[in-house]
């Protein structure tokens, strides 16, 4: 049986993963099925590029223990003090890219033993940054979601996204097969609610005689 310590830490990145699609992490995780769409190799195009860029540059891999997570931050802005820098492709960011640059920032704090209550947005699509202050909203929705994480096995399968369009690009499409599978959802409740009315419809013709 795996202990508490046992299971392994988790991926920063894995944050977003899950909460874009945990289905999609699923496949990830497990099937190791990472697909290399326009948009992942757009994006690593990007962060090579800007990685050569000025002398302010500095990756940083952490890991604690504690809070059960490890990754690797992008940049470290030092003016006064080391503050997170996250890279993401496109011109907006969400809450899942908010959660993962907390959980930077919590693997900072946990580093340096003093508190990092701010980190940066940066989107290649404007380039411009986004100062986010990190609030107990962000810091308990990184600890829920590495505990979310941390409990997936491989025979729980996770639901497909709500929202259909997040399968457009993904790169787990193939194997995942989204669309494929509501078709035969959607064909295994008819054909069962067909068999319901047809028994319904048998046993009322049998009455009638």
């Amino acid at each position: 049986m795996t202990t508490e310590h046992e299971l392994p830490l988790v991926n920063t990145s894995d944050l977003n993963q899950h909460l874009y699609c945990p289905r999609r992490l699923y496949y990830l995780m497990f099937y190791h099925t990472q697909g290399l769409n326009f948009v992942l190799a757009d994006g690593r195009s990007k962060h090579a590029h800007q990685s050569r860029r000025g002398q302010w540059y500095r990756e940083m891999y952490l890991r604690s223990e504690k809070l059960h997570l490890h990754g690797k931050i992008d940049l470290l802005e030092g003016k006064t003090k080391l503050t997170p820098v996250e890279r993401k492709h496109g011109t907006s960011f969400f809450d899942n890219d908010e959660v993962q640059l907390a959980a930077y920032c919590m693997l900072l704090e946990d580093y340096l033993d003093e508190p990092v209550r701010m980190g940066y947005l940066y989107l290649f699509g404007t380039n411009e940054r986004y100062a986010i202050t990190i609030t107990d909203w962000h810091r308990n929705k990184v600890l829920q979601v590495v505990e979310a994480i941390r409990n997936m096995s491989l025979d729980k399968i996770p639901d497909f996204a709500d929202n259909p369009k997040k399968c457009e690009k993904c790169s787990t499409a193939a194997y995942c097969l989204p669309e494929e599978t509501r078709m035969l959802q959607e064909e295994s409740a008819r054909m069962e609610h067909g068999g319901k009315d047809e028994w319904a419809n048998s046993k009322w013709i049998d009455r009638e005689h």
